[in-house]
């Protein structure tokens, strides 16, 4: 059980459908926890110590947040079928276009009056409102501001006309036979706008990305099984953080020494474009690519927190 991957999500999160989507391509199995769709979550936030964007995972006793990093550790864990254009500079910044710019337009033409009605059907008044003051708050001093409608339609224009290009040689996914993390990436904004009906027509001039969109959601989930939250801090409590090894484990790059960052100190890690609530802990690990904190949360033990370096800010801070 240590080693189960449990991915703390609730269904209509965008960016925890690129992590099921993939789990998926994975043929793997999962433990499935769901959690709040607003804030308060209080059987999550014990474990990611403040972190509060969706998904989360959790192996044992080690939490991932955000899901370029989460993508990365799956991959690692679940290596084959292997991706393509692994590490590509293309791969990624196409990948990190999807997960900021392309994103937020998904959001903005979702969250139009016509198609917010298909996205709270079935919700109370009540829920409604909660929803809308948490987004509000998630959005407190973001440095991402959200597009207009008429740029956000835009956006999705240009990317879809983008896209349609590319998949008109027939290829199967965005770089050729097999998926890469950008097919991942650019999937999940697209998912978001086909569940509102309304806002869905938009995509219907693109027939060669509508067949990539079957294709892709093919791959299916995985093999889930639900947990409680209880369950998941449970697992935590009788799991000890993976060790941390080899030589990389006690080096800093240049620029984190510079700004002050030391191993066995405390840090404050917080996005830097919204959600930006910041996670406290002693910084354990680090390098170009990662950032993990250790924390001593009551009842729970010692958990390691896992950020990745880009899209993030690491700073000193006091216990």
């Amino acid at each position: 059980m240590q080693t189960a991957i449990v991915l703390h999500h609730y269904p209509a999160s965008p960016f925890a459908e690129k992590i099921r989507l993939f789990l998926g391509y994975k043929a793997a199995s999962w433990r499935s926890v769901e959690i709040p769709m607003v804030m308060p979550k209080p059987k999550l936030m014990p474990l990611t110590g403040g972190y509060r964007k969706t998904p989360v995972m959790q192996i044992g006793a080690d939490i991932y947040c955000d899901t370029a990093l989460i993508l990365d550790e799956l991959h690692q864990r679940l290596p084959d079928p292997l991706l393509i254009q692994e590490g590509a500079l293309s791969d990624i910044t196409l990948a990190a276009f999807a997960d900021s710019s392309l994103f937020a337009a998904a959001v903005s033409w979702v969250f139009q009056p016509s198609a917010m009605a298909d996205f709270f059907r079935g919700k109370d008044e009540a829920f409604v409102q909660a929803f809308l003051a948490d987004r509000k708050a998630f959005r407190a001093a973001s440095t991402a501001p959200r597009p207009s409608l008429g740029q956000a339609k835009d956006r999705l224009v240009i990317a879809l006309s983008g896209l349609e290009q590319q998949l008109s040689d027939c290829r199967s996914f965005v770089w050729g036979a097999s998926p890469s993390r950008a097919d991942f990436c650019l999937f999940h904004p697209l998912w978001f706008v086909q569940q509102a009906q309304s806002a869905a027509v938009l995509l219907d001039d693109y027939p060669q990305v509508g067949l990539w969109l079957e294709r892709m959601s093919d791959f299916g989930h995985g093999n889930p099984e639900p947990m409680s939250a209880d369950e998941a801090l449970a697992l935590a409590t009788v799991c000890e953080p993976a060790a941390i090894e080899g030589p990389e484990a006690a080096r800093l790059t240049t620029a984190q020494a510079a700004e002050g960052l030391q191993l066995g100190a405390w840090v404050e890690i917080k996005p830097n474009d919204y959600g930006m609530d910041p996670v406290h802990g002693r910084l354990c690990y680090a390098d170009q690519n990662k950032l993990v904190i250790a924390r001593e949360e009551a009842g729970l033990g010692l958990l390691h927190v896992h950020f990745p370096q880009l899209g993030y800010q690491a700073q000193p801070s006091q216990a």
